[in-house]
This record gives C-alpha cells, structure tokens and sequence, in this order.
C-alpha cells in the first residue's frame, strides 16, 4: 500500500486558510461545523435519581452514557453502566445510532469520544454530533483528529473547564468529496483496528505483569523471600482466616501495638493566615502516585494554621493511609509533614522497616475496605484501623524482603515501561494517520 501510495503523482493542495489544518486538496471544501452538523448537549441526573434510573427493562429503556463510560484510549462505550432512560421519556434528549459524542467539559473535555453503535441518552458533559450530510464515520474521525483536539482546548475556559456548544459550531471542519469520505472512513477503520488490537495486546501483558507484582508482593509480605520460604521452614496458622499460615517465629500484631495512629484535621480555609506556610498539609489526593513516598501535597500551612487545629507534624518514615475515597491508598513521609481528616498517621513505636509496611498494607487493600461503612462513601474508623492485625516479621527480615522487592519490582516495573513506550508509539501513529486523512494529507 505504502509503495502505491508512493508511485502516485503528487496529489493538488491548496491553502485551507485554517492553520490547524494546513493545505487540503483542491477538491476538498472547508465549512463551519454548524452547517453540516447538529451539536447538542445531553441531561444530568442528580445523585439521589440513580437508584430510579436504575430499574428499568432493556427493551423499554436506552443507556445512560457518562463521560466515565467512555474510555480514552479506545473510544469504547460501556453500554451496561447500569443507568437507563426511558424511551418515552421526552425529558432526556437522545443520541441517535451512529452519532459521536465528545466530552466538552471537565477534566476530560476534547479527550473523550465515542461513536454510538444505538441510540442513548447521555450526560450534559457530552456533546452529540449528528449528521445527515456528511459520512457519519469521517466526522468522527475528524473529531478524533489531534488537530481538531488542540484547537478545542485553545478554547477551554471557566472553572471545570470546557467549550460551549455555541463556540465549537464554529469551527471549521474539511470535507472531501463523498466517495472519498466513504474511502478515508473505511481505510481508517481497518487501520484503527489494526493498532487498537496491538495496544489491546500490549495492555494485556501489562496487566497480567501487574498483576504478577502483586503476588509477588503478597507472597513476600506473608510467607518471607523465595529463598527462605524454599527452605521449608516451619510454619504457624496466623489466626486470620484470610491470611493463613505465616513463618512459625514471626509474631502477629495489631496495628496499635506497632504504630501510635491518630487522623489528621483541616484548619479553616478562610482564614488566610493558616495558609501557605512553610509546612507541607497531605490528603489522599496527594499520593495517589506510584511513588512510595510523599514529601509535599498542594497546599501548605503556616504554624498558626497548625496550632490553630491540634495538628501534629509527622516524623519521616511514618506511614500514611488512606481512610476513605478510596480506603487503602498508601505512602510513606519523606519529610515532617501533617495530613487532613482523610488520613490515618502510623508514627513507628517500634524499630521497623517503614518500606516493609508499605508493601504489606498495600496489598490488604480489600480486607481494609470490609472494614468500611457508611452511606455517603466508606470510610474506616480509627478504632477498626488500629485493630487490625498484621504479620511482624523480626526486623532483619523485613529489610531482606524490601531488598528483594524493590529488586523484583524494578525489574517488573522496567519491562511494562517498555510496554507502556510500545503503546505510546501506537497510539502517536494512529493519531498521525487520522489527522493526514482527514486533512487530506494521505490518500486513502
């Protein structure tokens, strides 16, 4: 294909007049957006409306589709969200099969899109382009275009950030002849299928390495490295019936009795002078990172803001967890810092290794959100957290397993990097040949 593409004559450009996207053929036209499509925003549903919207029958009803709903990678739909409308309910305005919907606001806004393979109803973050003029699939291939993404966040604004309807009808959009938007749409298609499956591939094996870390990690946590474990040592019934046997001379503890355990508080945000101090205030939003440690969070507070609440500064080493949204969210201070009302604070009581507790808290992720309750979002009490029992290991052991799991997890962590590039080089091309057909660069 590439060398036939080669021995073609030099295709006739002329200037679109639009910078971003460049020279198209001479018989291609360049329009507003408004002309050749219908743009439109969908309906919210509040938070107390889901469990109604929830209850009705497939045949009766259409998917509810929310930005989540739509992943950013693939453009794939999740159809089964849960959610439903009615289909004689006029209220909710409609998506129609074939239709794409691109996410106009919020942290996604120009990121998200999506071609309908049925009808739904969508949130109002989601904008529908419908179109009777134009080949339904070229325009979604445009709107997938890097060029069209970087000219819509040019205009992002306000707040939660986003772009009104009534700005991106003006954009303008090249639009070649109908038989060549049928061409370039099914050339796209079979292309677009070609790499999605490689990164399909490549996601896979990463996962699977994923999740081949954290048996790894769990097995280490619990059993102690491979080599001891080989050597048949006896083992002991842990007590914990998810836990099972653990090395015969390691001990079994409760958090309390490892850590003194305290949450932390926010001091009151409209005072200024509590604020932008020289001390380092962490919530869980500010660890949700791969990195073991945290040293700094988005906001700072100055020592009246600290003495103002009775909060404390943490030593370094100290393990921080998260108590709610999400429960199980792990770090380990690298500098004195304090933490809001969302963290439980471990202060070592006894000599340890703080890495070895961060790889043993982190995998008991689920038998920490068991311990959760409430209606709003689960949160884990002090009192449950602080009785939660843990294996102590001596602590020369517990430095031999971190050795070892760093070492495996870098090796690990090295090999799905290499994915992850692979990925990033297939995602880059499928953006480069959308943006060359829809522009008229590359010939179909």
């Amino acid at each position: 294909m590439e060398d036939a593409e080669m021995t073609r004559p030099a295709r006739k450009m002329k200037p679109s007049g639009i910078p971003w996207i460049g020279d198209v053929p001479t018989d291609w036209e360049i329009c507003k957006l408004k002309f050749v499509v219908n743009a439109f925003t969908g309906n919210s549903i509040k938070d107390e409306e889901k469990d109604f919207y929830s209850s009705f029958p497939l045949e009766s009803s259409h998917p509810y589709i929310a930005t989540k709903d739509i992943d950013k990678i693939t453009g794939r739909i999740n159809y089964e969200s849960g959610l439903r409308t009615l289909k004689r309910d006029t209220l909710f305005k409609l998506a129609p099969k074939y239709s794409t919907l691109l996410c106009v606001e919020g942290g996604s806004a120009g990121e998200k899109i999506a071609f309908t393979e049925q009808d739904v109803s969508f949130v109002n973050k989601l904008c529908c382009f419908y179109t009777s003029s134009i080949n339904k699939k070229y325009l979604f291939y445009f709107l997938s275009s890097s060029a069209f993404k970087e000219c819509f966040k040019s205009f992002i604004s306000g707040l939660i950030g986003g772009v009104p309807v009534s700005v991106f009808k003006n954009f303008n959009i090249s639009i070649p002849p109908t038989e060549t938007q049928k061409k370039i749409a099914e050339s796209l298609d079979e292309k677009c299928a070609e790499i999605d499956a490689l990164i399909a591939v490549e996601e896979k094996m990463i996962a699977e390495l994923k999740s081949y870390k954290q048996s790894v990690i769990t097995e280490a946590v619990t059993r102690g490295v491979p080599a001891a474990a080989n050597a048949a040592r006896p083992l002991k019934d842990s007590g914990i019936p998810w836990l099972g046997s653990v090395p015969a001379h390691w001990e079994i503890r409760m958090i309390k009795r490892i850590f003194h355990v305290f949450s932390g508080t926010t001091p009151k945000s409209e005072n200024p002078n509590y604020w932008d101090g020289p001390f380092s205030w962490i919530t869980p939003a500010d660890y949700k990172t791969p990195d073991k440690y945290v040293s700094s969070g988005r906001k700072n507070l100055t020592r009246e803001g600290l003495l103002s609440c009775g909060l404390t500064l943490l030593p370094a080493g100290s393990i921080i967890f998260s108590k709610r949204a999400p429960i199980g969210a792990v770090a380990i201070a690298r500098s004195e810092l304090c933490t809001n009302q969302g963290c439980l604070s471990c202060v070592p009581r006894v000599d340890l290794n703080e890495e070895y507790f961060y790889f043993l808290m982190s995998v008991f992720t689920e038998q920490f959100e068991l311990l959760g309750s409430g209606t709003t979002f689960k949160e884990i009490s002090l009192s449950d957290f602080s009785k939660f029992l843990l294996p102590f290991p001596p602590k020369s052991e517990q430095c031999e397993i971190v050795k070892y799991l760093n070492e495996e997890s870098n090796r690990i962590n090295s090999v799905i990097s290499v994915k992850q590039e692979k990925i990033t080089t297939f995602q880059n091309y499928k953006k480069s040949i959308i943006f060359e057909y829809t522009t008229g660069k590359r010939e179909s």
